[in-house]
């Protein structure tokens, strides 16, 4: 491995994470199955662990509860690059999704997600919505290969999940399907 590109390329892209501001609207499409767990902030800083496991031993004690928190690896429109991991634990959005999802009978890669961030704090709302798009061939053949380059499951262990540097994908977003107007 050629050290100084690997840590020139992480150092180019920013934030391997989606992270949204006030204001900030984005759009993307989930690439992955999700890791499932709780997650617990502690000392500012994520404590997570699998959904079907307890809390483990010598977390440190937080006043905070722990949540439910979905991760994804996903691709967002519009960014250099475009590949990023998803790491959601508010409850609107979760609830958003049960619901454009079908309860989960749709597949996780069916829409292009939009999301808005308006406020901060404890004043934050979020708004999710979708359009059923065609999957990106791009997409297609790199979720063939995103363990690869991401292991979600290293979010449990507070280590980065990005494996190796993640490649530059660039898509032509495809129109959707005229069947899929609401007119």
């Amino acid at each position: 491995m050629d050290v100084f590109s690997f840590i020139n390329a992480a150092d180019s892209g920013g934030s391997p994470f989606v992270k949204l501001q006030d204001g900030d609207t984005i759009q993307l499409r989930i690439i992955s199955q999700p890791l499932c767990g709780f997650e617990q902030f502690a000392d500012g800083r994520p404590y997570r662990w699998p959904h079907d496991q307890s809390r483990p031993e010598g977390t440190p004690k937080s006043d905070e509860r722990a949540k439910p928190f979905l991760a994804f690896i996903v691709y967002v429109y519009g960014e250099q690059g475009g590949v990023k991991i998803w790491s959601v634990s508010q409850q609107s959005i979760i609830k958003q999704m049960e619901v454009l999802y079908n309860g989960g009978n749709d597949h996780w890669s069916t829409y292009v997600l939009t999301i808005r961030r308006k406020g901060s704090g404890l004043d934050t709302q979020y708004t999710l919505a979708g359009t059923q798009v065609p999957l990106e061939d791009a997409l297609i053949s790199f979720a063939t290969e995103a363990t690869d380059y991401v292991d979600l499951s290293a979010l449990f262990v507070n280590d980065s999940p990005i494996i190796q540097p993640l490649p530059d994908i660039s898509v032509e977003r495809k129109k959707p399907d005229s069947n899929d107007l609401p007119f």
